[in-house]
């Protein structure tokens, strides 16, 4: 297509005047109104584009291919209002925006594989490109190849903006951003809509920088995963992604976060202000340097094999199965122990199964976590963590007739450097459980020791050569018990007792009996066996230990 100021140019040449060459002046300035031209829309209707109403059958792939063409140099691309237009695929260039104008695109029947509605980018480079205001319809029922037509493929490009666009009834992706060896660069996606679609809604491999506002997805049926961060090969990067504002419906997974044991960069990923609602919840795979906060979930939390997440803000309401579950990957993936995990102010109620659990994380910090009414344990602590922090923790329960809470904290198998501060452990217990134990100690394989609202467990902490704790705080439990002994009865490492004499006791990690202090029974003599510093009170005498088996006593009374 001609300039402005060419056209305007060769009109003058061949004018009355007679002339000659425009003045550069003016044409300088007609080639500014000509880049203010280019963003004159262009409605497909004027090309002859029909919609399905008139012409179900017809396709429009070449009328958004004439109407490019009459663009070169960028402009819009408009469709008529209100109605729906069957197309094959569309191939948006640089420079484009395709304004749907409250219309839908429809994916003609019976297209091969990977025929999209919308693609951008690939092979060349697309740059500055926008789909806005209206609908992308995949047709899925209309085609016969499975699962490869996606709703708005983008691939290679550097600045996509796809805003107040509804995406729905894919055989595949309904948005789908890079691929491997294709980077998607500078994604703005915003007030998008997606539902029914066959695979995943929105799958996102291959991207650095992906800024995400109000994204709501309802997929109750058909997809394997609502949101999907995948690497597809090696090379793929996750890098710089902002997603803001997400709401999901789905009973299959609503997030799941993938490597596949792909060498690929994932760098500074954040979502916030997360909504899923359903049976399934969100899932990341041996997936690192993440930050997510404010999520809201009636699914299950799984962190497996993860390294540098960090959770701000996560309520689990009524999950089936363990409400948040942080543990190592196994074969035949990568194997991976969690690793930094810090997560903050963290509600948990209502699992089926233990509220919270941390299984084989190296270094952890959680903080503000409160698990309640949950199906066994509130909060699980076992083997193999190393460095964790609990702070600010509380677990209660009330459990009925129908729960079968077994423990407010429960750590088993060796772990080390484990600290807790301000942690309660309350187990608030009604009927027919209320013995159960509110805290309960692996202290050998299968063999348990409790802090317990009755007689019948003893209070038992692992020390350094099994657990390695720390108690900076305090363990608070409203009700606990510690058992009659004698020093001849079989102990354990660290368990706490009151001998017969009415003394506490305890034993160390050698295995040594040690006193509490020092008060024993009353001496029978004045030669009676006592150490220095054995102390020993009746109604009438005062009885101090001055040397090895030698007594003194005082006379009391009162005043």
């Amino acid at each position: 297509m001609p300039r402005v100021s060419e056209l305007i140019t060769q009109s003058y040449l061949n004018g009355d005047a007679g002339l000659g060459q425009l003045p550069a002046p003016f044409e300088n300035r007609f080639d500014e109104v000509n880049a203010q031209l280019a963003d004159i829309a262009i409605n497909i209707g004027s090309l002859g584009a029909r919609d399905a109403a008139t012409d179900p059958a017809f396709d429009n792939k070449a009328i958004f291919d004439q109407a490019f063409a009459l663009l070169p140099n960028g402009g819009t691309v408009i469709l008529p209002t209100g109605k729906v237009f069957v197309t094959d695929t569309i191939q948006i260039p640089s420079g484009i925006t395709l304004d749907l104008n409250g219309s839908t695109l429809k994916l003609k029947s019976g297209v091969a594989q990977y025929h999209n509605v919308v693609n951008i980018g690939g092979v060349t480079e697309a740059v500055n490109v926008t789909v806005r205001n209206g609908k992308i319809d995949g047709n899925r029922t209309g085609q016969t190849e499975d699962f490869y037509h996606y709703g708005i493929y983008i691939l290679t490009c550097n600045g996509v903006t796809v805003e107040d666009v509804e995406i729905v009834s894919c055989d595949g992706e309904g948005l789908y951003i890079g691929y491997t060896g294709f980077l998607a660069r500078n994604v703005n996606i915003r007030n998008i809509k997606l539902s029914d679609n066959t695979r995943n809604d929105w799958a996102i491999v291959n991207v650095n920088g992906l800024y995400a506002d109000t994204i709501i997805i309802d997929s109750i049926a058909y997809n394997s995963a609502s949101v999907d961060f995948e690497f597809h090969g090696d090379g793929d990067s996750l890098r710089n992604i902002y997603i803001n504002n997400l709401s999901v419906h789905s009973n299959v997974q609503p997030v799941k976060m993938l490597t596949n044991d792909k060498a690929g960069t994932l760098e500074n990923i954040n979502i916030s202000n997360i909504t899923l609602t359903g049976t399934k919840g969100l899932a990341a795979l041996n997936f690192d340097n993440v930050k997510i906060t404010n999520l809201k979930t009636q699914g299950p939390i799984e962190f497996i094999g993860c390294e540098n997440f960090d959770i701000g803000g996560l309520e689990s309401k009524g999950v089936t199965g363990n409400g948040v579950y942080v543990y190592p990957s196994a074969a035949p993936s990568v194997v991976k122990n969690p690793k930094n995990i810090t997560m903050t102010g963290l509600d948990i109620s209502g699992a089926s199964g233990t509220g919270f659990i941390l299984q084989g994380v190296k270094t952890a910090r959680i903080s503000a976590l409160r698990s309640y009414n949950n199906g066994t344990d509130g909060i699980g602590v076992f083997f193999n963590n190393d460095d964790v922090w609990l702070t600010n923790v509380v677990t209660t329960d009330t459990r009925s007739s129908g729960k079968t809470q077994k423990y407010g904290i429960n750590f088993q198998g060796t772990n080390t450097k484990l600290s807790f501060i301000n942690v309660i452990a309350d187990g608030n217990l009604t009927g027919s459980y209320q013995n159960f134990p509110i805290v309960a100690f692996e202290v050998g394989p299968s063999v348990y020791r409790y802090i317990s609202p009755d007689g019948l467990n003893s209070f038992a902490l692992a020390l350094d050569n099994l657990f390695n704790l720390r108690w900076p705080g305090q363990l608070q439990a409203k009700r606990y018990c510690i058992t009659a002994q004698t020093a001849s009865a079989s102990v354990n490492v660290g368990e706490i007792f009151e001998d017969t004499d009415g003394g506490l006791k305890y034993v160390n990690r050698a295995g040594v009996l040690k006193k509490t202090d020092n008060r024993v029974s009353v001496p029978a003599s004045a030669s009676a066996t006592g150490s220095v510093g054995d102390w020993a009170a009746d109604s009438s005498y005062f009885y101090i230990c001055h040397a090895t088996n030698t007594w003194k006593r005082v006379g009391i009374s009162t005043w």
